[in-house]
């Protein structure tokens, strides 16, 4: 599945969480807005949007690399919060498109392009699986 029709698919889940797809070339770059049912008790953003936008954005990267990619494993450091109103800019990248194993590298940043997070996946690579 190329990338296009691979948002295409996704669309449904995109519109759920308020991803917006931006440059869709290397380096992917996604957007997500920051909404007041995403703020938690602390009065920031929920970890979990933002590691999904990020997850998102590590797909699609090696989607557009050509790989039919699922997540095996991740991390995400948060730097600094996400604050309702914003929208995160993620880009991504990639750092191995392997036969078997792929690695991606997101870097989420708000509006003034502090960095907020950063994230690496290990997908492995389902075509022919």
């Amino acid at each position: 599945m190329d990338l296009q029709q691979r948002v295409a698919t996704d669309t449904p889940l995109l519109e759920l969480l308020g991803i917006r797809c931006g440059d869709l070339d290397a380096p992917i770059v996604l957007y997500l807005d920051v909404r007041q049912e995403m703020i938690n008790a602390g009065g920031l953003c929920h970890g979990g949007f933002l590691y999904a936008l990020a997850d998102t954005a590590c797909a699609y990267s090696l989607s557009q690399a050509g790989v039919a990619a699922a997540t095996v494993a991740a991390s995400i450091t948060y730097l600094k919060p996400a604050l309702a109103g914003e929208t995160v800019t993620a880009r991504a990248h990639v750092l191995k498109a392997g036969r078997r194993v792929c690695h991606s590298e997101v870097r989420l940043e708000n509006p003034s392009g502090e960095l907020l997070a950063t994230f690496r996946g290990t997908c492995v690579n389902t075509a022919g699986s």
